[in-house]
């Protein structure tokens, strides 16, 4: 079970301790029948690979400055490595590492990126990342499941979840 804790600041971003990353909350998935949504009949998990975890995540910009501005100033986030020359910038943003990388290609810019900075509130930290200047594709919306969450872009377009994450 995933652990969160919560974070006095709206824009402090909520580290989180999985399955995999914690010793203490380790699981067996070949002890468990998991029913697969869709199949018929309830299957057993069978996985023989290597301990994989996600280590970085990678959004392609192609305005690399003003997206390195956007994330360090609006966002808040350390840069750990930048290289100008090469178009790489990540930053120091908890479990996971996230970069960005200067691209030509524009098909790979302005996507949703399916990643989701997580917060303690997900609606005062949109009235401050408003007041800082950044753009929403969508306001602050309560969800089917009981969710709520944003849409934040960055300045090339690139869509992220703003949300207060879930156990």
């Amino acid at each position: 079970m995933c652990k969160t804790r919560s974070a006095p600041n709206p824009l402090d971003f909520i580290p989180v301790e999985c399955i995999g990353q914690n010793p203490a909350c380790t699981l067996d998935l070949h002890q468990f029948d998991t029913h697969i949504i869709g199949a018929t009949p309830t299957r057993t998990l069978l996985m023989d690979r290597p301990n994989l975890r996600i280590g970085y995540v990678n959004v392609f910009v192609n305005r690399f400055d003003e997206c390195l501005d956007f994330f360090a100033d609006k966002l808040g986030f350390t840069p750990v490595t930048l290289d100008r020359q090469f178009g790489y910038a990540s930053f120091d943003t908890g479990s996971i590492s996230f970069a960005i990388v200067a691209t030509d290609d524009d098909s790979l810019v302005g996507r949703h990126t399916g990643l989701a900075f997580l917060v303690a509130n997900v609606d005062e930290a949109h009235q401050d990342l408003i007041a800082r200047g950044v753009k929403f594709a969508m306001e602050p919306t309560d969800q089917p499941w009981g969710g709520r969450l944003a849409l934040m872009l960055d300045p090339v377009g690139n869509v992220y979840y703003l949300d207060v994450g879930h156990d």
